[in-house]
């Protein structure tokens, strides 16, 4: 399964790198970088499982990150981007009866490509590498996120998407369907059910600021050390949130979110170093905040 998923995704990094090369690919006279920052901080979670009475659980991401578009054709709007990541995972459960180990440091290297040469189409693929920097085991720690989304012009005012996102590496795969539509109905009104990348509703006040409701979507995986009293147990916490959000458009290379929202319930699912013998625990409604800053230059 990993070596097909890797396969698909490289196979249209290269059929779109032969396209754009075949027209001459145009670096532009001034090559585009962009970065940011983005962090959501959920509270504590209360744990429901018996025996865990008065437990909880805090969980907080945070990530900054900078890349460059490093060829574009801007006759047919393709190109690629290179980009790179530092992650910072808290997971804080004071009476964790496996491991103790709170805070995960990853850094993340990404290869992007995205092409509107197909009539009507808008398509983008995303290969992103992850590594423990705690450890720099790239057998045991290291994972891989791929993504394949297309998006279908159906008509002025509505697209149609689709595609995958799947999650692989240390024993843990996943695969999501990209699907969903968005839909301008109103003229400043905007709706987005593309599932899990984009559920939003948006209300568009002016060129500058947005405001809506959303749907956000926490997953997180990771190993931690051998010293633990579960020797390299394996963790993934997944829940998701609905949320009120702003959205601030300073200029066409500032942007920045803030939003606030509640988390409806999560999973924590801790195995061992081959990923079986799992035990899950299940966490209750919790508040969260968080917000995001991008910037181009």
């Amino acid at each position: 399964m990993k070596k097909r998923l890797i396969s698909i995704i490289l196979g249209f990094f290269l059929l779109t790198f032969s396209l754009v090369t075949a027209e001459h690919c145009h670096n532009q006279s001034r090559i585009p970088f962009f970065g940011g920052a983005r962090y959501d901080d959920i509270r504590r979670a209360d744990i429901k499982e018996s025996g865990h009475k008065g437990e909880h659980l805090k969980y907080s991401i945070g990530t900054a990150y900078l890349g460059s578009v490093v060829c574009y054709n801007p006759c047919r709007e393709e190109g690629f981007t290179l980009s790179a990541a530092y992650t910072r995972t808290r997971l804080d459960w004071d009476e964790n009866p496996e491991f103790d180990k709170s805070e995960y440091n990853t850094l993340s290297a990404s290869i992007s490509g995205f092409s509107n040469r197909l009539p009507d189409w808008e398509w983008k693929g995303n290969i992103t590498f992850n590594i423990d920097t705690d450890s720099f085991d790239f057998e045991k720690y290291a994972t891989w996120d791929l993504l394949l989304w297309g998006r279908y012009d159906y008509c002025n005012n509505l697209g149609l998407h689709i595609g995958f996102y799947s999650i692989t590496g240390m024993k843990i795969d996943r695969v999501y369907p990209v699907i969903g539509f968005d839909w301008n109905c109103w003229r400043n009104l905007k709706i987005n059910a593309v599932f899990p990348m984009d559920m939003s509703l948006i209300w568009v006040f002016n060129c500058k600021l947005e405001t809506g409701a959303a749907v956000r979507f926490f997953e997180s995986r990771h190993r931690v050390g051998k010293n633990e009293n579960l020797s390299m147990a394996l963790w993934t916490y997944r829940t998701y949130g609905a949320e009120l959000f702003l959205n601030f458009n300073y200029s066409e290379y500032i942007h920045a979110n803030v939003h606030i929202g509640e988390s409806l319930g999560g999973k924590l699912k801790i195995a061992d170093r081959h990923y079986g013998k799992a035990h899950h625990f299940r966490t209750k409604c919790a508040p969260y905040i968080g917000g995001e800053i991008t910037l181009g230059y």
